[in-house]
């Protein structure tokens, strides 16, 4: 039985970013303004709020509000973050009455008497992913005793990614515990060009309060090359534009490839493994000729297998 009324209010905020042309000290402020009307005519609030970094993770922000109901006040902020500890300090004056708090923020992790970690953010509750990039020389999946951690590469877990220290070793904390999140070695930042990660990527789901055992194999791979042939009257030439695979007799993997302009082929990155090199039915078929296959082996090595002067010969068939 009550009445209903509608109120219309539009509300502005803006934000500038630090403008280094302005020079040393106001090029490196941010502002921050919000004006809040009712209808067109009636002001409801508005403020504006100056904001500066400094060096150390140190960050001071002043500003002056007004609201309807309450009047003027005028705030500082003074916030620091430091690896393994946040603090905001603030003050507030308003209708003569000045309030302040204190907040800090911060938690340590102990994996063990040597290995001690302090983060900005809570952990109760909390998950993360820890564990060891490395090369895997004899494709066991298992981290060895003679075998190579590989520093300073990039891991990516989930939206975030860190670096491998000079032990190979990674860990990502402040994950979502019990959501899948998958965990990937980034390829490009490998130290050879014949290293691939053993898997694409990996889901995981890491349990609270803890740290979730992961290690990432690096497979090393090999190179190889070769030509397909075939015989004329005035010689053997090689002949472009022909599919190839090179096919894993053991996983049934393909690696496809097409020849050059001069009959050659080359491929980099292959992983270990016993291969077949196969000329396409469909090419066979066009040209007229067979080929069987030759077989090669990539054996795991930290350089790189290379595999050279793999010549297939395609005969014509009899008529």
């Amino acid at each position: 039985g009550s009445n209903t009324t509608s109120r219309s209010i539009l509300s502005l905020n803006t934000l500038t970013l630090p403008r280094p042309s302005l020079g040393a000290f106001l090029g490196q402020l941010t502002t921050r303004t919000n004006i809040e009307v009712e209808g067109l005519n009636r002001l409801l609030a508005s403020s504006i709020f100056l904001s500066r970094n400094f060096r150390r993770g140190w960050r001071v922000e002043a500003g002056v509000a007004w609201r309807q109901t309450i009047g003027t006040s005028f705030n500082m902020i003074l916030a620091t973050e430091v690896p393994g500890l946040r603090s905001y300090n603030t003050a507030t004056t308003e209708s003569g009455t000045l309030t302040g708090s204190h907040f800090i923020q911060g938690s340590m992790q102990v994996r063990s008497a040597a290995e001690i970690d302090f983060a900005t953010t809570p952990s109760v509750q909390r998950a993360g992913v820890a564990g060891r990039v490395f090369v895997d020389t004899n494709g066991n999946g298992v981290f060895d005793s003679d075998e190579e951690a590989i520093p300073n590469a990039r891991v990516r877990v989930g939206i975030w990614s860190t670096r491998t220290d000079q032990r190979g070793n990674y860990r990502i904390w402040d994950l979502t515990p019990y959501e899948p999140t998958l965990v990937a070695v980034d390829s490009l930042s490998l130290p050879s060009p014949l290293w691939m990660p053993a898997y694409a990527s990996i889901s995981v789901e890491a349990a609270p309060n803890s740290y979730r055992a992961l290690d990432l194999p690096v497979t090393p791979g090999g190179v190889v090359d070769g030509r397909v042939l075939r015989p004329t009257p005035t010689g053997v030439v090689g002949v472009a534009g022909v599919p190839l695979q090179l096919r894993n007799q053991a996983t049934g993997g393909t690696y496809q490839l097409l020849t050059f302009s001069d009959g050659s082929f080359y491929a980099m990155g292959v992983r270990p493994g016993i291969y077949d090199v196969v000329v396409s039915q469909a090419a066979l078929a066009r040209l007229g000729a067979t080929a069987p296959p030759m077989t090669f082996t990539i054996r795991p090595s930290v350089d790189g297998e290379s595999i050279a002067g793999l010549d297939l010969t395609l005969l014509p068939i009899a008529p």
